[in-house]
């Protein structure tokens, strides 16, 4: 029983060294590997605004203009540098790396018994369609109107459990 006890307790040291050293092999390769990335923090969600662009068809952008084509669209540098967000705004989906513009609508979660059309109301905006026995609303915000400022809003509700801005972002792809 003591040669098996003592044949164990060798064999788990030498497996105990042998991890701990290729352990140590492979932190080795990893600072050596460092390198620094640039994380950019969103505006909203998983979305960072981009100034500068807009969106077009594809046919009629300039070839030397375009940042990135999406179908039939194209995104192309442009003068435009509007400080709102608004319909139409061009983000960037931080996770793909994507561009989609903005509906201009938000999209809220209410509690139960809460009514959309009253919130809308409230803030000036229009229902466009309700679901849920109106849990879930979609609230279309007037042209013009900066949506981060409205959504801020919204959140400050109480008949509010969540609000969201729309994008017009592809989720799926086909393979």
């Amino acid at each position: 029983m003591k040669k098996f006890k003592l044949a164990s307790l060798i064999t788990l040291s030498v497996i105990t060294m042998h991890a701990n050293a290729g352990d140590i092999e492979a932190l080795a390769s990893i600072k050596e590997d460092k390198k620094i990335v640039k994380i950019e923090q969103p505006d909203f969600g998983a979305y960072k605004i981009v100034h500068g662009v807009s969106q077009v068809p594809a046919s009629l952008a300039n070839p030397e203009m375009i940042i990135q084509q999406q179908g039939d669209m194209a995104v192309v540098k442009s003068g435009d540098t509007t400080s709102k967000l608004t319909k139409g705004v061009i983000v960037k989906n931080l996770l793909t790396g994507k561009f989609a513009p903005t509906s201009g609508n938000i999209t809220v979660l209410l509690k139960k018994g809460s009514s959309p059309k009253a919130v809308a109301e409230r803030l000036g905006l229009l229902v466009k369609s309700n679901f849920a026995n109106g849990e879930i609303a979609v609230l279309s915000v007037p042209a013009g109107q900066d949506l981060l400022e409205i959504l801020n809003k919204l959140k400050a509700q109480p008949e509010l459990k969540e609000a969201r801005i729309e994008v017009l972002d592809t989720l799926y792809e086909t393979r």
